[in-house]
């Protein structure tokens, strides 16, 4: 009798209807697997942020993913999601260079402190805003306006959804309140900047995740969390409009 196979450590990026997993299906085949890569290493160090566990602890945890993500780097990975990314050369592709310095942005993120509206910005620079940066690298970006793109509009991404959906973020920041307005505006006047940056880099094909998530966090704003069909339009309507160097 065959034993069972081990569960994929990338599975969570796919996860039907979520903006990383839109992402993904609406990239260049041969970018999906690193994609998934980096989008499971973020989830999985969101949950540090998540934990009731003591912030002591959690940075502990973090430490170890940042040594981890430098073992890793070496050959020498030990969890699940970084063999499988060694395994499939990921820690060796352009654009993956220093992924411990994004686990140490977790660990700045924790603290006793009540959270302020600075240190719910500086989560997301750090969380999404990072992120989106290595992506767009990933996808071959190089220009330092793009890049700055992706560092916003992942900043942007970010901030809405635990708006949306981070249960201790809301608690914080509950719906009407003068603080969550005064956050909104704030990613609004941010994404109204954005053109700015140059209307060709938009519409790049380095740009493709950046679009595709700046498009599903622009919705978010307007009415809410978009339902699964209008997500799906909106990924698929802002992939396909590039401009090819």
């Amino acid at each position: 009798m065959s034993l069972p196979l081990p569960p994929d450590p990338f599975a969570e990026s796919y996860r039907s209807g979520t903006s990383y997993a839109l992402a993904i299906r609406f990239s260049p085949e041969e970018y999906r697997g690193i994609l998934a890569f980096l989008f499971a290493l973020k989830l999985n160090l969101d949950r540090l942020l998540e934990s009731h566990t003591e912030p002591e602890v959690l940075k502990i945890k973090a430490l170890w993913w940042e040594e981890e993500l430098a073992r890793a780097s070496r050959g020498e990975a030990r969890h699940p999601l970084t063999l499988r990314a060694h395994s499939l050369g990921f820690l060796e592709r352009p654009g993956v260079e220093s992924l411990g310095r994004f686990a140490a942005g977790y660990a700045a993120c924790l603290g006793t402190a009540e959270q302020g509206p600075d240190q719910f910005f500086a989560r997301a620079r750090s969380c999404g805003g990072m992120l989106l940066e290595r992506v767009s690298r990933v996808l071959g970006e190089e220009r330092a306006p793009g890049l700055e793109m992706a560092r916003r509009a992942g900043t942007a991404h970010e901030a809405v959804a635990l708006l949306l959906h981070d249960r201790k973020t809301r608690e914080r920041f509950p719906p009407s309140s003068g603080e969550r307005e005064h956050l909104i505006s704030q990613i609004r006047s941010d994404l109204e900047a954005l053109p700015r940056l140059g209307e060709a880099l938009v519409a790049s094909p380095s740009q493709r995740v950046t679009r595709i998530l700046l498009a599903l966090t622009q919705a978010r704003l307007r009415h809410g969390e978009p339902g699964p069909f209008h997500k799906m339009f909106l990924a698929w309507w802002h992939a396909r409009h590039e401009q090819h160097d």
